[in-house]
């Protein structure tokens, strides 16, 4: 409680202003107070000045102390400089409150009396189609597309063509994913696992893509005996060195197994497929996919401009009156769209073996959700941070020998004046420019440029570079020569220059480049520069702004 001797020091130690006589009240607590909500509080300190209208010149208006405008404003309730009137303050938390508190109940409005409202502001049907798309459900839509007035039929034709579409179209997105994924090795790997794990449900599946009987035939059969392989080789592969080299003695396709998994790479490429007799069933399962993601690739841009294919992919109906490819293509995303619903969150990664529960359970499910159980989810989140913690490593560990190699290839200039931080700028920029490329790259290309690395680095005297033979050279080039075109740094495609440096630093670090003189640690190589060429170029970037 405040003593009633504080009221005369407080009264001496208020400010003053002094008007010019155009303003009033209200602008004195606008302009020195800073919200105009405190002139009823100027009232109460100058009794006797108007309390509207403007002041006289000269007129000495107190003002209130810090704390009696807080004690203002916790006593009306508002906030000191928020205006009420504009886009915050009381108003802004009123309209908040109202968004986050409990919806008001409205009255659903009919699909027929939205369409005939657009109807009558003079919007053109596809125009009123997209606006009542986003308005009505897909049941009302279907029924007013069968409406008896001819206008609002036809806005209702274009209204369900456009709440179809982004679902056929991810149907159609997701089937290509999953017969990409299917057409690599490790897709492969997967169908033969299902075809032993489940061969009545592995089948259904491969005939759901329309694989022919043969195929499944020959791949349910040789399952079981590339299961037991495979489960060999695992085994093997935990083995000690000298021991694993004597239980492979006299099996080359065992040993080549074996190789692959202790390498971390897909066992079944296409070339130990083929040694364990499966090189034909491979490569025909592979045309079939590729020959149905063209397709699909090709339809796809027509898509917009197909309205019974989109009602056919997006119902999930056959079309067998559609044009050619669609009612092949319908077919298959209707079939594999069921089994695509009803199985777990990462069917994708697997390709089509992924569809095949693995525990008990029926593919045939149709409408169940998808979901991602704890499980799962904890074994992406744990690859995810060991494939982040590998690249990191492998960044830290080669930068240091991509900088090096960078500045013998492409040495600095002589005369390299200025303070060092543009230096560092300008030499951080002719790195960036040098590994992004700028036209079209070349596996020969890549492959010149890691010959001429390297030797520049045995001629220079670069340590690690004495300690390298012919073959291990000749490996970092092939390497080199079969990188795909994808890789990238910075969001740019990645120069020959730049995937160069990344190889030839590989075969420098001792780790990498003491498996590169076997196939399975060539292609082990090959995924690592696939997979963390971006993050080694970036921290060697890095490296050379920081001046090291």
């Amino acid at each position: 409680m405040q003593h009633p001797s504080d009221q005369p020091n407080q009264a001496a130690s208020r400010r003053r202003v002094r008007t010019d006589g155009s303003q009033s009240l209200t602008d004195v607590a606008r302009l020195a107070c800073g919200d105009v909500r405190l002139a009823a509080l100027l009232g109460d300190l100058n009794p006797g000045l108007p309390k509207s209208g403007q002041l006289p010149s000269g007129t000495n208006v107190v003002c209130p102390l810090k704390s009696e405008v807080q004690a203002f404003a916790k006593k009306m309730d508002f906030v000191v400089g928020l205006s009420p009137d504009g886009s915050n303050g009381t108003a802004a938390r009123r309209r908040w409150a109202q968004h986050v508190g409990a919806a008001r109940a409205t009255a659903p409005l009919g699909a027929e009396a939205l369409a005939r409202s657009l109807l009558s502001r003079g919007l053109a049907v596809g125009e009123a189609g997209r606006r009542l798309a986003r308005q009505a459900t897909t049941a009302g839509l279907q029924a007013l597309a069968h409406h008896a007035d001819p206008k609002v039929r036809a806005v209702g034709e274009a209204a369900l063509l456009n709440a179809l579409y982004p679902k056929a179209k991810s149907r159609l997105h997701a089937v290509r994913s999953l017969l990409e994924a299917t057409g690599r090795p490790g897709g492969f790997r997967a169908v033969l696992e299902a075809c032993e794990r489940s061969p009545a449900e592995a089948d259904a599946v491969l005939t759901a893509v329309a694989v022919a009987a043969p195929l499944r035939a020959a791949l349910i059969e040789e399952a079981p005996r590339i299961a037991k392989v495979l489960g060999q080789a695992r085994q093997i592969k935990e083995l000690e060195r000298g021991a694993r080299d004597v239980a492979v003695r006299g099996q080359p396709e065992l040993a080549a197994l074996v190789a692959a998994l202790s390498d971390g790479v897909e066992p079944l490429t296409t070339e130990r497929a083929d040694a364990l007799g499966l090189g034909a069933e491979a490569a025909a399962l592979s045309a079939h996919c590729a020959q149905l993601q063209l397709a699909m690739a090709g339809a796809e841009g027509s898509l917009a401009r197909s309205p019974d294919a989109i009602r056919a992919l997006a119902l999930g109906n056959d079309g067998p009156n559609l044009s050619r490819p669609w009612p092949l293509l319908a077919t298959v995303c209707r079939q594999l769209g069921r089994l695509l619903d009803a199985a777990r969150a990462t069917a994708l990664d697997e390709g089509l073996g992924g569809l095949v529960p693995r525990q008990g359970g029926r593919v045939s499910v149709e409408g169940a959700p998808a979901c991602l159980s704890v499980a799962e989810l904890r074994a992406r989140a744990a690859v995810c941070a060991r494939t982040d913690d590998e690249g990191d490593a492998l960044a830290a560990r080669l930068a240091p020998s991509v900088v090096e190699l960078f500045g013998f290839v492409r040495p600095p200039p002589t005369i390299d004046g200025g303070p060092m931080h543009a230096r560092r700028a300008r030499r951080r920029a002719a790195f960036d420019h040098a590994v992004a490329a700028r036209g079209e790259v070349t596996g020969e290309g890549a492959a010149t440029l890691v010959a001429e690395a390297l030797e520049r680095a045995r001629d220079l005297g670069m340590g690690s570079a004495a300690q390298l033979n012919r073959r291990q050279i000749d490996a970092a080039i092939e390497v080199a020569r079969g990188l795909p075109g994808s890789l990238s740094v910075h969001r740019r495609p990645m120069s020959e220059l730049g995937r160069a440096l990344v190889v030839a630093a590989m075969a420098l670090d001792r780790e990498a480049g003491s498996v590169l003189l076997r196939p399975t640690g060539r292609e082990a190589v090959a995924r690592h520069v696939e997979r963390h060429a971006g993050r080694v170029l970036s921290a060697a970037a890095c490296r050379i702004a920081a001046g090291a």
